[in-house]
């Protein structure tokens, strides 16, 4: 459980801009704050990411267990700053406090982005992006006529980014044209065996999309082993500090 990996994974992309050739992003995901561990794992983890110098921190959600781990977010959260920003979504777990907005003030309050069920204007060096929140089915994503409309502002070419917990929503992504989609959710399965893969993916596709980096037009996805988890045991699926670098396509 706290074998951490951390895997620099370059990415890719057809329409990235030319200015944000070799961009730098720290991708968080699958946090499970239960209680059962002191903060410093996730604090360690964070300071790795520091140590790389991202642009840009990435979280997509599975924050919090327990209601009395809200209390450590700024901790563990409120150090991870990024020249372009720390942008979050919450995930199923976040569903398991009394008041799912308490994790959301807090992340916030710690500083960082909350780009839940949203759509927005964003900047990475100095390049305007769109930058989408899938938090569905838990919560909420942003409506079709949302996310038209920040992306009607905008060049047709403008890259766009989805944050989204679940590999589940990524027809959704594809249908919206979204580029880059970062998810987490499966645990790389928690478990792989010789030969059967992946033990369990809570997924529609089963293991199709436990972890790693997957293309269907027009739309890239990243799908992160996470960082914590509910279960105390992984087999041969490290917890996963992704560090992403994105490439112009050839």
């Amino acid at each position: 459980m706290f074998d951490l990996a951390i895997e620099n994974v370059e990415v890719r992309l057809t329409g990235l801009p030319e200015s944000l050739e070799g961009y730098r992003i720290a991708h968080l995901s699958d946090i499970h704050l239960t209680g059962h561990f002191t903060p410093n794992y996730m604090i360690d983890a964070v300071g790795h990411a520091l140590d790389w110098q991202p642009e840009l921190f990435a979280l997509t959600g599975d924050i919090v267990d327990v209601q009395e781990c809200i209390g450590w977010l700024k901790q563990i959260f409120a150090p991870a700053r990024a020249s372009d920003g720390s942008l979050f979504i919450l995930g199923n777990h976040d569903t398991r406090v009394s008041e799912p907005d308490e994790v959301r003030r807090e992340m916030i309050e710690a500083g960082w982005i909350d780009v839940g069920g949203s759509a927005l204007k964003h900047t990475l060096r100095q390049t305007d992006v769109l930058m989408v929140g899938n938090e569905a089915p838990w919560f909420d994503r942003p409506s079709d006529s949302d996310v038209a409309a920040i992306a009607s502002d905008l060049p047709t070419d403008t890259l766009k980014i989805c944050l989204s917990h679940s590999p589940d929503q990524y027809d959704w992504a594809r249908q919206h044209e979204i580029d880059f989609m970062m998810c987490g959710h499966t645990h790389g399965g928690q478990g792989r065996l010789p030969l059967a893969g992946p033990i369990l993916s809570p997924s529609w596709h089963g293991s199709r999309w436990a972890s790693g980096d997957f293309y269907r037009a027009p739309t890239t996805m990243h799908v992160s082993r996470g960082l914590g988890g509910v279960h105390l045991l992984r087999i041969n699926c490290r917890p996963e500090l992704s560090l992403i670098t994105l490439r112009r396509s050839k």
